[in-house]
């Protein structure tokens, strides 16, 4: 479930298209993505091909320390927990899927980015679409991180001790 056959341009044209399509249907996209990091990615990548973000406060106080080290964020605003204007999209993290923050946002769609999506069905994500867009490597990366590497011991925190 965990190897994804993509390369990052693919996932982005994706991403590009969920909300381009969104957009055309006069729908707002709903991007979820964990509040540090993969906000932050969603935000830069987002602003840099001209869409305008709403951000959830819990990703844009956290993009503060990103900005400190000088990267921008340009066309993303902190959302005000109001609707969108139209072709706006909106970052929020995973976990206000499944509380009434979006009856407010209608008629929306929502895409997760997560590299736990890939093989599993949307609905397990409460998403109308999931991208394993991930910061980490992938199942095969990290066999092959291993292999090259040679550790004596590897410890897991997520996943199976033992190779399904």
């Amino acid at each position: 479930h965990y190897v994804v056959d993509k390369d990052r341009s693919e996932l982005i044209a994706e991403l590009a298209h969920f909300i381009e399509e969104c957009i055309r249907s006069r729908i707002t996209p709903v991007v979820l993505a964990y509040s540090l990091g993969k906000a932050q990615e969603a935000m830069k990548l987002l602003s840099d091909l001209g869409y305008t973000v709403q951000v959830h406060h819990s990703a844009w106080e956290l993009a503060q320390v990103y900005r400190e080290y000088g990267i921008d964020f340009p066309n993303c605003f902190l959302w005000d927990g109001e609707p969108l204007q139209p072709q706006q999209v909106l970052i929020m993290p995973p976990h206000i899927a499944r509380t009434r923050t979006l009856y407010k946002i209608s008629p929306h769609r929502i895409v997760l980015l997560s590299g736990w999506t890939h093989g599993f069905p949307t609905q397990r994500w409460l998403a109308d679409c999931v991208i394993p867009f991930s910061d980490h490597a992938d199942f095969n990366g990290l066999l092959e991180f291993a292999q090259k590497e040679k550790p004596q011991k590897i410890y897991t925190t997520h996943g199976f001790a033992e190779i399904p």
